[in-house]
């Protein structure tokens, strides 16, 4: 290598597969960032429209352009990351999304500034296909680790995200988990250091009919329950198969009155197997699971005494109860005395 040739801090990615209509808003949204000292990684994987074209009329030598020989898949091209960027830091934005102008400039100072952070993101706003924003915001949760929150969901707007590289390379980069690939590099990367939001809207998130997660929506659910599973193991619970499964409908809110109990159950284990390998807090940890807990039982498909199964589980968590979850769970059990009496 040229030692001449400075190596930048940031390595941004972007995966572009006929991407033409939007891909152009993306690049000037970064050539536009308030901090500059960063290479755009662009690889187009097999685009049969005019992806290339849009992406070489750019002259900024800050851009380093790359193509797969054929269409290989996001996860295949998001690997690419592992032998093309330089960065200490690795940004991630989608083809079809925008940066805010200073999105680079504040993760930069948060990372520099937080060495045991190895993860950041933060909030969207959503755009429609013409780049109109309808005053939806997608809010994420802020200021805290978010290792523990992965149970709950994936936390983090993929499109907002930066990371550290060695972070990135000592996971292995990218599972073969289509679409929940994020999902995982991120449960995988809460191991390795505190993974977080800022609490600064940083992308604009574009809806369109050609989102890749409204088109492959059973594969999506397959390798959720990879991701799902691991989390599970990790905590040392056993029988992982049948109690993926059973979490899935708890993860995806499709909830059934006869797996009651069986959810109650799951939740204890996984609250005690917690407690014996203490891999989180175990205060906030049981704060969670109550928040699950409850959710489960002001679910409508979920027909019983609501107050009474709620405060009576080893997950119930006096700290965590408002009295926004009282009047609602008390509300629930008038409810049902008098419809069931």
């Amino acid at each position: 290598m040229d030692k001449t040739i400075k190596i930048p801090e940031v390595s941004v990615f972007i995966a572009a597969f006929n991407a033409e209509n939007y891909i152009e808003e993306a690049i000037n949204s970064l050539l536009e960032q308030t901090f500059t000292d960063f290479e755009i990684i662009i690889v187009n994987d097999g685009s049969t429209d005019r992806t290339s074209s849009v992406i070489q009329k750019f002259s900024d030598n800050r851009i380093r352009y790359y193509e797969n020989e054929q269409n290989m898949g996001l996860v295949f091209t998001r690997n690419r990351l592992k032998t093309l960027a330089k960065g200490k830091y690795l940004a991630v934005l989608d083809s079809d999304d925008i940066a805010h102008v200073d999105r680079i400039k504040l993760q930069y100072e948060y990372l520099s500034a937080n060495p045991h952070v190895v993860l950041c993101g933060g909030h969207g706003r959503q755009i429609d296909e013409n780049g109109k924003f309808e005053g939806k915001m997608i809010e994420v949760i802020t200021g805290k680790d978010l290792g523990p929150y992965m149970i709950l969901n994936n936390p983090f707007i993929n499109s907002s995200t930066m990371f550290r590289h060695d972070a990135f390379m000592a996971i292995g980069g990218y599972k073969d988990f289509p679409l929940a690939e994020d999902y995982d590099c991120f449960v995988r990367m809460s191991e390795k250091g505190v993974v977080t939001n800022l609490d600064d809207v940083l992308v604009d998130y574009r809806i369109h009919n050609t989102n890749t997660t409204k088109i492959y929506a059973d594969n999506l659910i397959t390798y959720q329950k990879k991701v799902i599973a691991y989390i599970l193991s990790s905590l040392g619970l056993k029988g992982i198969d049948t109690k993926t499964d059973l979490y899935y409908e708890i993860f995806s809110n499709q909830l059934s009155h006869f797996h009651l109990e069986s959810y109650h159950q799951l939740l204890g284990e996984i609250k005690l197997a917690n407690d014996r390998i203490g891999k989180y807090n175990k205060q906030e940890f049981k704060g969670i699971l109550h928040r699950l807990w409850y959710a489960i039982v002001m679910n409508q498909n979920i027909k019983t005494n609501a107050l009474k199964i709620f405060i009576t589980s080893e997950v119930f968590n006096l700290k965590s109860f408002t009295s926004k979850q009282f009047r609602k769970v008390f509300k629930k059990s008038v409810k049902h005395i008098f419809n069931y009496a």
